[in-house]
């Protein structure tokens, strides 16, 4: 009955570029759309490659501005006239400038204001200089307090958040897994095998080409091994798209080693690949291992903050190995080829049954009272 309100759900994100957050948050406004809400992007540049993958039904506003200052109080006009019930805001920056935002709002009373955190937080503002992260501290512990919820991924990024908030404001902080499209990528990922050496281990691994991702990390373990049998693949784009090139180049890596820049669909290759690697500093909660277990790919994952020690729970579906430990990273991955542990198989049905989109939005449904 409530359904044909359509209530009005405003998403908020920066763009819609190739990132984790983006594609969680699209997932997310699509199957809300399908489920008979009335749903809004907010936008501050039509950008990105997932653009084409947002539903015809969902209203797309774009601020056409390049800064999150300057996208203030666009933002707060564009809100009162949209009216929604709910804003969901993901992004640390977003989150911020949506919630000063929210002060002018003439109807805050009837809206509430959901602030997804995409990362471990407290790890992001640790790159900052010690007076800007001061700063930020402050200024988080403020602004947070006058969000309705607070969204995290796993219950280690739940402890991690709370440490930056005080204790009333604690109590708003809830788990939410993300959520994955399981037939989609099943779908998906019954496509042409796409790697070039099939006659090889192949060994993928998919992120932004970002110090946080540490592929840094893999070139080097992978300098160590050198073994003719494997190949790695690298699927995304970044800043540091040239050092990892120089860093391959350095090693004589190059007939070991591809950057295959960003894939529309690379669930193709996470399927066909021996094994998946995920090399990270830290995560939010890392969606790719879900993906991966749902194509039944072996996973060799850093034991990073934070995620995956909650996905990875037994050998037979992966190893995780000390973080940014690189002769670790290598002896793993030889482990994993000596053994042939990339033969096994998982079971696919339980990420399916516990990380599934319609699973995650009806909880988003219930708890948020939609």
């Amino acid at each position: 009955m409530k359904k044909t309100i359509m209530k009005r759900i405003l998403i908020t994100l920066p763009r819609l570029s190739g990132g984790g957050a983006e594609r969680v948050m699209i997932n997310l406004g699509n199957k809300f759309s399908k489920m008979g809400y009335n749903v809004y992007f907010l936008l501050l540049s039509n950008e990105g490659e997932f653009s084409k993958n947002v539903s015809e039904k969902i209203n797309v506003v774009v601020l056409n501005k390049r800064s999150f200052k300057s996208a203030i109080f666009p933002m707060i006009k564009s809100m009162n006239i949209i009216k929604p019930e709910v804003i969901i805001s993901t992004l640390w920056q977003m989150n911020l400038i949506v919630l000063m935002s929210q002060f002018f709002l003439k109807e805050r009373k009837k809206t509430k204001i959901i602030i997804r955190e995409a990362n471990n937080l407290n790890i992001e503002l640790d790159t900052l200089s010690f007076l800007k992260k001061r700063i930020y501290k402050s200024i988080y512990k403020f602004l947070y307090k006058y969000s309705d919820k607070i969204v995290v991924q796993c219950d280690e990024m739940k402890e991690r958040t709370q440490m930056l908030l005080d204790s009333k404001t604690q109590m708003k902080v809830i788990r939410i897994y993300n959520p994955i499209l399981s037939k989609e990528i099943a779908e998906l990922g019954n496509k042409e095998n796409p790697f070039e050496y099939k006659d090889k281990i192949n060994i993928i691994a998919i992120g932004r080409l970002e110090f946080q991702k540490g592929f840094d990390l893999l070139i080097q373990s992978f300098s160590l091994i050198k073994n003719q049998k494997i190949h790695l693949t690298i699927l995304g784009d970044g800043t540091q798209k040239e050092q990892l090139l120089y860093q391959i180049k350095k090693f004589d890596l190059d007939e070991y080693i591809d950057l295959k820049g960003f894939e529309p669909n690379p669930y193709k290759y996470i399927k066909n690949a021996d094994i998946f690697v995920l090399p990270s500093r830290f995560e939010g909660f890392p969606n790719v291992l879900l993906e991966s277990l749902c194509l039944n790919t072996f996973i060799i994952s850093y034991e990073c903050p934070s995620g995956p020690k909650e996905i990875i729970q037994n050998e037979d579906i992966g190893t995780l190995v000390p973080p940014q430990d690189i002769i670790a990273l290598s002896n793993a991955i030889n482990q994993a080829i000596n053994e042939k542990k990339y033969k096994s198989h998982n079971d696919s049905n339980l990420v399916s049954q516990h990380y599934d989109i319609s699973y995650i939005a009806r909880i988003w449904e219930e708890e948020f009272n939609f």
